[in-house]
């Protein structure tokens, strides 16, 4: 069954306002509700909905690598940020900062939760996709 045109049209205009968004909720995570968990929820379900739009094939082609890549990546992310903690004579997951000219400061806090997010956001995308390639 093909979805509606209106559906489609939609998510032209709602998959890259979604994932932006995505990303703004990843960023104001520590302080603010929000975080890698959330952002990529937010990621996995407009990966999900645009699957269901116009298929697995066209997700995969939009995401441009495998969804256990980003399950991987963001594992050893979340993995470094212990690790750097450990490295610096510090307990590990105990937050390292650093001063980032026009940036501001950036942490192993954030490190971690980038590996969240792209965690989160691959395993439902690989999800997603194992469900829908099942039922063509």
């Amino acid at each position: 069954m093909r979805p509606s045109i209106i559906f489609q049209i939609g998510m032209k205009i709602l998959t890259p306002v979604l994932l932006v968004g995505s990303v703004i909720i990843f960023w104001r995570g520590h302080q603010l509700p929000g975080g890698g968990f959330i952002g990529g929820l937010v990621a996995g379900a407009t990966f999900a909905t645009h699957a269901f739009c116009y298929g697995v094939d066209s997700t995969l082609r939009l995401i441009r690598l495998h969804p256990l890549s980003f399950v991987f990546i963001g594992l050893f992310l979340a993995l470094i940020s212990g690790v750097i903690s450990l490295l610096v004579g510090a307990q590990v997951f105990q937050g390292q900062w650093v001063t980032v000219p026009v940036i501001g400061m950036l942490g192993t806090p954030q490190i971690f939760d980038l590996g969240v997010y792209l965690l989160v956001a691959g395993l439902v995308a690989v999800f997603i996709s194992e469900i829908l390639k099942e039922d063509t």
